[in-house]
């Protein structure tokens, strides 16, 4: 439970006015004690609706908690303990850390002309590397798409490849590898790990804190490349 545990964080409301969700979460949460406060922000462009509750005490809110898990006032209402920015950054980069592999790096949308041995080259300033790999997608069908190349860098050790991932991505050296300067480098997930990434940059983004609610961000996507369909083995050096 987070520490400010008396402040409960709602989603997943119908489509009615805001004073109709306010007076059913009101007569709601009355059954369980008094409201210190009450936060409703409305749909809009940027994000979907979403509340807090916060009652005067712990034991009101976990009374509340335990019954918005059996009994909500709405069918599938999200409802979870509230987090501070800083308590939901600590907790994705610890399930973060479950999952990539922080030593290998993964790089896409490189020139057709990159070989093996110059994206070896450029990088290798940054630390040893073990093993590097660069690689054509399977384009059958897409023929109208710009063929982009992608690759894997495994360093010796996680400092010299965070070191990579950090001072890469400003060297001209670097950007001039890639296709329209569109540079992508990060490390490296399986595709089944990089859903579970996704979503849970997705719900970081959409949970904000009751001081102030920050809109959804946008990330850009870059054009011109495919995603590897597979794992490739990479050659050791």
């Amino acid at each position: 439970m987070p520490s400010q545990n008396t402040n409960i964080y709602l989603k997943n409301f119908p489509s009615l006015k805001t004073e109709v969700l306010e007076q059913t979460l009101r007569t709601y949460c009355a059954r369980f004690g008094s409201l210190s406060s009450m936060l409703i922000k409305p749909y809009s462009d940027l994000s979907l609706p979403f509340a807090f509750v916060c009652f005067e005490s712990k034991e009101q809110a976990q009374q509340c908690f335990e019954e918005l898990k059996v009994n909500p006032p709405y069918p599938n209402l999200y409802a979870n303990w509230a987090e501070s920015r800083q308590e939901r950054n600590k907790k994705l980069k610890s399930a973060l850390s479950q999952i990539q592999n922080e030593t290998n790096l993964f790089v896409k949308n490189l020139k057709q002309s990159v070989s093996r041995e110059t994206l070896l080259e450029r990088m290798a300033k940054y630390g040893q590397i073990t093993s590097c790999e660069v690689k054509l997608p399977d384009m059958k069908g897409q023929q109208s798409i710009v063929v982009t190349k992608f690759g894997f860098v495994n360093f010796k050790n996680k400092e010299d490849a965070r070191n990579a991932l950090l001072m890469a991505r400003e060297q001209q050296e670097i950007k001039d590898l890639f296709q329209d300067g569109q540079l992508y480098i990060n490390f490296h997930l399986l595709k089944s790990q990089s859903a579970s990434y996704q979503n849970m940059r997705k719900n970081k983004l959409l949970v904000p804190n009751m001081i102030q609610s920050m809109p959804q961000m946008m990330y850009p996507q870059f054009e011109g490349y495919a995603r590897p369909h597979a794992l490739y083995p990479m050659q050791p050096i």
